[in-house]
C-alpha cells in the first residue's frame, strides 16, 4: 500500500504573527516593592483553582490560560515562563488578582474555560503521539503549518506539552482538528507497522557496517528529503530518517533489498581479490613496495598489475580482472 501525502493545502496561516515578535520586557511581573514580595500570591494560592475549577496539576489547561492572557489580553508576561510550572501559575495568579477586579477575573475565567472546552481535543485521541519520543518528533514536524502564533518559539515549552499548546490554540472547528489528527495517526501507524522491513540493520554482529552502508545510500539518494543533526549512530536514528521519508513513497523493503544486493556484490568482488599469500623472495618484497609507491597503488594492486602485464606478453591477451 503506497503512502499518500497528507493534504494540508487548505490550511492557511493567519496573517498576523505571534506576540513573540515584540521586544522582550525587562520584567514580566511588576511588584510594589523592590524585593518582589510574593506573599499575596502564596496566601491566595488556591485562587486560580477556585476561578477555573481546575487543579493546578492540569498544566495543559494552565498553559492554555497563560497563552490566552498573553495573546488576547496583552498580559505582560516573560515569554520564558510558560512551560515551567511555578512561573506559569504565578503569572496567571498575578494577572487575575492584581490586574483585574474580582468581577473581571470571574468573567475572564468563564470566557477562557468556554474557549478551552471548544478547542480541546480529548487526551485519549492524542495518546498515540505521546507514546514515544520518536512519534513526538514526527508529529511536531507535521504541525508547523497550524502553529498560528509561533508557539514553538517559547523556549521552555517543548515536547508533547508544546504539541498540545499548538493544537489547543489552533482556531478551527474541533471536528476538523479531530479528522486531521486521525489522518496523521493512520499515516503514523502504517509507517511503524513496516519497521520490521529494516530489521536487517539491527543485527548486532554487523550493525555498524550495515548502518554505514545504509547511511551512504540514504545520503546519496535522498539527502534532500530529510534533515538530521548528525550521522546516524543507532538503529533508532535510521528509523527516524525513514519517518521523514514516509510520504515520499520510499519503500523500506525495497531499500533493504537494494542494500543487500549491493553488499553481496561487494563481497563477491572482495572474495576474488583476497590475497593468496604468494611465497615470493624476500628481496622482491621491497621491490614490490617500491613499485607500489611509484605507481601510487597498494602492493596488492601492484602485484595484480604485474601479473596482468606478464600474462598479456606471454599469451597475447589481457588477464581477466575483478570489476
Amino acid at each position: 500500500m503506497s503512502n499518500q501525502k497528507i493534504d494540508l493545502s487548505g490550511i492557511d496561516r493567519l496573517s498576523f504573527r505571534s506576540k513573540t515578535d515584540k521586544k522582550p520586557n525587562s520584567s514580566g511581573i511588576e511588584f510594589d516593592d523592590e524585593k518582589g514580595d510574593l506573599t499575596s500570591i502564596i496566601i491566595q494560592k488556591s485562587h486560580i483553582e477556585e476561578l477555573f475549577g481546575e487543579r493546578k496539576s492540569n498544566m495543559r489547561f494552565y498553559n492554555f490560560v497563560w497563552l490566552y492572557l498573553f495573546l488576547n489580553e496583552n498580559a505582560n508576561f516573560e515569554e520564558e515562563n510558560i512551560g515551567v510550572r511555578e512561573p506559569t501559575l504565578a503569572d496567571i495568579e498575578y494577572f487575575l488578582s492584581k490586574e483585574s477586579s474580582e468581577r473581571e477575573a470571574k468573567g475572564l475565567a468563564n470566557l477562557i474555560r468556554e474557549d478551552y472546552r471548544k478547542q480541546c481535543i480529548p487526551a485519549d485521541q492524542l495518546n498515540w503521539i505521546s507514546s514515544s519520543t520518536r512519534s513526538i518528533k514526527w508529529f511536531k514536524e507535521k504541525i508547523d503549518i497550524i502553529d498560528q502564533y509561533d508557539i514553538h518559539q517559547f523556549i521552555n515549552l517543548n515536547g508533547f506539552p508544546l504539541i498540545l499548546a499548538i493544537i489547543d490554540q489552533w482556531k478551527v472547528r474541533s471536528s476538523f482538528k479531530k479528522n486531521l489528527i486521525s489522518e496523521f495517526q493512520r499515516t503514523w501507524e502504517a509507517n511503524i507497522k513496516s519497521d520490521h522491513e529494516l530489521s536487517w540493520l539491527e543485527d548486532k554482529s554487523f550493525a555498524k557496517e550495515r548502518r554505514n552502508l545504509a547511511w551512504g545510500e540514504l545520503s546519496g539518494k535522498y539527502g534532500g528529503k530529510f534533515k538530521v543533526d548528525r550521522v546516524p549512530s543507532t538503529y533508532q536514528d535510521i528509523l527516524e530518517i525513514f519517518d521523514q521519508l514516509v510520504e515520499e513513497g520510499i519503500s523500506k523493503k525495497s531499500f533493504i533489498r537494494s542494500l543487500q544486493n549491493k553488499q553481496s556484490k561487494q563481497k563477491n568482488i572482495d572474495d576474488r581479490r583476497k590475497a593468496k599469500n604468494l611465497d615470493i623472495l624476500l628481496e622482491n618484497h621491497s621491490k614490490l613496495k617500491e613499485l607500489a609507491t611509484q605507481w601510487k597503488v597498494t602492493e596488492r594492486e601492484a602485484m595484480d598489475k604485474l601479473i596482468s602485464e606478464a600474462f598479456g606478453k606471454v599469451f597475447g591477451k589481457e588477464a581477466s580482472t575483478p570489476d
